[in-house]
């Protein structure tokens, strides 16, 4: 099941991905996962790099690649949630990890997860 989402992340235009146990995952940054999906049992985390356009000096291309980018992170993350549905018959939920995070020493990136049981 971990290949075939990763190699679907790959085709779908992911950077990077990862698959961890629920009971490995805890951060004081977001809700514990039981409150969002009791019946979890794995996460995926999808990462997205941004454009060289979201770190520009211009705010309002700046700003607009930032939007073009949640969007195709949301895209992904939910066609993610559906393969693991449809084809690999679990169940997922998805959930999107927002601000983006920028510094001025990397580019904007985003990351979107679809929790499996």
């Amino acid at each position: 099941m971990k290949q075939e989402i990763k190699q679907l992340a790959a085709d779908i235009g992911v950077d990077d991905v990862g698959v961890c146990s629920v009971n490995g995952y805890h951060s004081p940054r977001s809700p514990a996962i039981d409150t969002l999906f009791p019946a979890a049992r794995s996460i995926v985390v999808l990462a997205f790099g941004g454009l060289a356009g979201c770190e520009g000096v211009n705010p309002y291309i700046a700003m607009n690649g930032r939007l073009d980018l949640g969007a195709f992170s949301r895209s992904c993350s939910y066609r993610i949630a559906r393969f693991i549905e449809k084809r690999l018959g679990g169940r997922a939920s998805t959930a999107a990890s927002f601000p983006f995070a920028t510094r001025r020493s990397r580019r904007a990136s985003a990351r979107s997860a679809a929790t499996t049981s």
